[in-house]
């Protein structure tokens, strides 16, 4: 350990300024750099004693016989301002505003009925009781009240403003294969039927399928993102995407032929897509189409449905794994392969038939 008192000094038209206030200078055994601080006194003898209560206090708390002057504070302050906190520090850091508004709806909804109110009330055993009650929630978003906890949690610890996170050995709640958010894909009739049931909206699920973009990059999609000259293709831009990262996506001659239609003479800001279709939209389309919501295994359809579609195309006519990805934007094999790929969609009766 080591510390010591000196004067700040600068330079200011080429002489040397002292300055009158001491400062000191800490570092304990196995800190990777030293506390600097203002000890606000002119008098050395005055600043030495202050120096030395600043050192026995960060040995005791380095023994654990004090608490943390940043725990000490976060533990006096409601527990909805440090929510509220964090929220604001999500958004700063670029955070969707879908993301961080259901974030701030699922913990003031955990602090309110759990009666919540400062940091000293987060507690795993009642957070468990409480899902445990919640029959009206689905398996998946129970693991996402959990993961809202855990982010705030974390970045508390982060924070210095909590010692360590009450949820962290919480286990999340196992989802069966094929049922919760297991979503279907379309095959090529049912997409030809749902495109022919639907005219106004043919344009939208096109390009969906197509392309693999999602409701909200479709919505985000832009006249001067549509690249029609030499090989026709889109550039989505990064505050477009849910990766974050601008892409290049080819386009079908069809769907090319179809932006070409639509296309207004200059290449403008405005969105591609007035009007996007809303599920009960998508519903109707749906069954005008001839096509069940849910299938034979009870997996429901929905807009992300078309992107999903999109993969097993591709297997269907052979594409490799890795191109698969590239279109798809997967950074995992293991998404394409057993998330978007859809079994019972694969020829395994005509692989089968053909074993000699």
């Amino acid at each position: 350990m080591r510390s010591f008192l000196y004067q700040q000094k600068r330079k200011k038209n080429e002489k040397t300024i002292t300055a009158k206030t001491w400062s000191c200078e800490i570092q304990l055994d196995g800190d990777p750099k030293p506390k600097r601080q203002s000890l606000k006194t002119t008098d050395k003898r005055v600043a030495q004693k202050r120096m030395n209560a600043i050192v026995a206090r960060m040995e005791q708390e380095r023994a654990g016989l004090l608490v943390p002057e940043a725990l000490s504070a976060s533990a006096q302050k409601p527990l909805n301002q440090h929510v509220m906190d964090f929220h604001s520090d999500l958004i700063s850091t670029g955070r969707s505003s879908e993301y961080t508004r259901q974030v701030l709806s699922r913990l003031t909804r955990l602090i309110n009925e759990l009666n919540w109110s400062i940091c000293r009330d987060l507690n795993a055993d009642m957070f468990l009781e409480w899902r445990q009650k919640q029959d009206q929630l689905k398996p998946r978003t129970k693991s996402h009240f959990l993961d809202a906890l855990n982010a705030f949690c974390n970045w508390m610890v982060d924070q210095n403003r909590l010692s360590h996170n009450p949820f962290e050995r919480v286990k999340r709640i196992a989802i069966p294969k094929g049922s919760q958010g297991n979503h279907r894909s379309f095959s090529l009739d049912d997409l030809r039927r749902l495109m022919t049931a639907a005219p106004d909206r043919r344009f939208v699920y096109l390009l969906a399928v197509t392309t693999g973009l999602r409701y909200k990059e479709l919505r985000r999609l832009r006249w001067s993102d549509v690249m029609l000259r030499n090989k026709p293709h889109l550039l989505i831009r990064a505050e477009a995407t849910k990766s974050k990262r601008a892409e290049t996506l080819w386009l079908t001659t069809e769907a090319a032929q179809l932006l070409g239609e639509h296309c207004p003479d200059n290449q403008s800001d405005d969105p591609v897509f007035a009007t996007m279709p809303t599920p009960r939209t998508l519903n109707r389309d749906l069954e005008r189409a001839g096509i069940p919501k849910h299938d034979h295994l009870g997996r429901s359809a929905s807009f992300h449905t078309l992107r999903r579609s999109l993969v097993n195309i591709l297997h269907g006519l052979g594409v490799d794994r890795r191109t698969t990805m590239a279109i798809s934007r997967h950074t995992s094999s293991h998404l394409t392969d057993h998330i978007y790929a859809d079994i019972e969609a694969m020829p395994t009766h005509d692989a089968t038939m053909r074993i000699p």
